[in-house]
């Protein structure tokens, strides 16, 4: 997809699946993008800036590591519940709400791409 670090790519670096690679120069014109890594407490108090965000016509992703829910690794979130939650914390904006991950058909991980983009 591209060379800057999306939020699935640090997520996989933060659990191990693949090495890191640093790029330290931006392309001429290209506006920093900001990644972070929260806390459950910090995520909830993002409510406002996200739905501030979201009024102005610009885009938030959430990130998890799995997707669905694993017995083994109770306190880790899921891209499953995760979606589930962020349309009761935004009901005001759930139809505009998608889910995105790997065992989706590859048409319908464009599709949900394509929408995005718009």
């Amino acid at each position: 997809m591209s060379a800057t670090p999306i939020p699935r790519s640090m997520a996989l670096a933060f659990f191990g699946e693949f090495d890191v690679s640093i790029i330290d120069e931006l392309p001429v014109g290209r506006k920093p993008i900001i990644t972070k890594v929260i806390s459950e407490k910090e995520y909830i108090k993002l409510k406002p800036r996200m739905l501030d965000h979201i009024n102005k016509g610009q885009k938030v992703f959430v990130v998890t590591p799995l997707i669905e829910e694993s017995e083994k690794m109770e306190e880790v979130k899921s891209a499953m519940t995760e979606f589930e939650n962020m349309k009761e914390l935004f009901p005001e904006i759930k139809s505009k709400i998608g889910l995105l991950h790997g065992k989706m058909r590859p048409q319908d991980k464009e599709a949900m791409m394509q929408d995005f983009k718009t």
